[in-house]
């Protein structure tokens, strides 16, 4: 199930036609559910442990910890008769940010489940509980809320409603759940994500059906005090939404591009120009979703054509399906929603059976690259006979050498002497009376040759 802020998000999806390329390989591991033929996986951690949900055999709905080999590790939601729990962040530690009701069709409120610890409410925005020219104006009655982010200091983010209306908030365990600033005039606003510098992006609106939606993030601000948003922009058109961001501050979501006809998926990174840009060549009238970045750069998210969506990789400048990723896996409908240091991708999508929806972890394929093998040792041979007499007092000596070879040496009694050439070589000795022994030997990666020898006797 998607709560109304992710299905506004999910809405922008369409076709894309992705670049194709040599792609990485990936191992797909389904995620265990709870017996009602669901589970769904919405962030994963450093670790590879898995933020998500899933239904029993009574179809209610319980927050979900799965380890990086796709086991349950823990289950759960708030004591009571609720029937919706949803686990949507988890830090490095394992603790897990989400939403969950206490009665059947009840308001949901944000929760945090420390690691190992009980699931306890965050819960919501209903009256002002700092000055207005600190954190915002409130509006009365936002009794339900959502938590959608979560980093390494355990400062929570996400947003309470009331209705269609939006309110981000950040929760820290010092001061609470309290309202993120406003731009006068953009009452309205959703948090989706905060990195571990405290930085939080997410989108805000003028309008309380959140329709119309600019992607923003605030900043930590100083003395505890944040600025009111900054825009980031669109790709040309009147909406976006930041849905992601890594510990370099680059930042993912979905925007407009000119003309409104289609929505794309973005990357921002304040030190590029532009600073907002597309990612890769997606085709005219096609859409796409970015919903993770880890801190290499590498962006998760889904796209979709006419047979359904699919989870997209971009990583080196080039898009991915799950085609590329994992061939013939069987999986169909398949969404991303986050991707670690690692490279390993979380998400969801519909199984080979055509009927079960799971979560799942792609583990990426080590490449091995076996060690080069050892260059062969050069070989060398002397030109003609192996004894010579002359009553010269220089000789030309002359040869070959095969293999790989980088020079050959000839040492003529206590002296060596480097020769011309290396396949085919030569060089001047100077001769003694009597018997002079010569020897020539190929040097090369794979080491010395064997030595060629010739006597050449000086006749007095």
């Amino acid at each position: 199930m998607k709560t109304p802020f992710l299905a506004h998000a999910l809405a922008f999806l369409g076709a894309l036609g992705l670049a194709q390329a040599a792609a990485p390989r990936y191992t797909l591991i389904p995620l265990e559910d709870l017996g009602g033929g669901f589970s769904q996986a919405n962030a994963i951690n450093a670790s590879g442990q898995m933020a998500g949900n899933s239904y029993d055999t009574e179809n209610l709905g319980q927050g979900a910890l799965w380890s990086r080999d796709g086991k349950l590790a823990y289950h759960g939601s708030l004591p009571g008769t609720g029937d919706l729990c949803f686990a949507f962040a988890i830090d490095a530690a394992g603790q897990l940010a989400g939403s969950s009701n206490a009665t059947a069709s009840g308001n949901l409120r944000a929760i945090l489940v420390p690691a190992g610890g009980a699931m306890a409410t965050l819960g919501s925005l209903t009256a002002p509980s700092a000055p207005a020219a600190n954190q915002g104006d409130y509006l009365a009655g936002y009794l339900a809320s959502e938590a959608r982010g979560i980093n390494k200091s355990g400062a929570v983010v996400g947003y309470s409603y009331v209705g269609s209306e939006n309110r981000a908030f950040i929760w820290t365990a010092a001061g609470g759940m309290v309202a993120l600033p406003a731009v006068a005039g953009v009452p309205y606003s959703a948090a989706a994500a905060i990195n571990d510098q405290g930085v939080v992006v997410g989108a805000t609106s003028s309008s309380s059906n959140f329709v119309v939606r600019r992607a923003v993030r605030w900043l930590p601000g100083s003395h505890g005090v944040r600025p009111p948003p900054a825009e980031l922009g669109t790709l040309g058109g009147s909406g976006s939404e930041a849905t992601a961001i890594n510990g370099s501050g680059q930042i993912v979501g979905v925007s407009r591009p000119a003309g409104d006809a289609t929505k794309r998926a973005f990357l921002y990174d304040e030190k590029a120009t532009p600073k907002m840009r597309e990612l890769g060549d997606l085709p005219s009238g096609t859409d796409s979703y970015a919903a993770g970045i880890n801190d290499s750069g590498q962006v998760v998210g889904t796209v979709s054509d006419n047979n359904g969506s699919r989870v997209f990789l971009y990583t080196g400048g080039t898009l991915y399906d799950l085609d590329d990723l994992v061939p013939n896996s069987g999986w169909t409908d398949t969404e991303a929603t986050g991707i670690n240091a690692a490279g390993e991708i979380c998400g969801y999508g519909t199984a080979p059976d055509g009927t079960t929806q799971l979560g799942f972890l792609l583990r990426p394929v080590k490449t091995v690259v076996p060690p080069p093998a050892p260059a062969a040792r050069p070989a060398v041979k002397i030109t003609g006979a192996k004894k010579l007499t002359t009553a010269k007092a220089k000789v030309t000596i002359k040869g070959k050498a095969t293999g790989q070879v980088t020079s050959v040496t000839a040492k003529i009694g206590r002296k060596t002497v480097k020769a011309r050439g290396t396949a085919s070589w030569s060089l001047k000795a100077a001769l003694k009376p009597g018997k002079n022994k010569i020897t020539a030997i190929a040097h090369g990666p794979g080491g010395d040759s064997a030595p060629a020898r010739l006597t050449v006797t000086r006749k007095p």
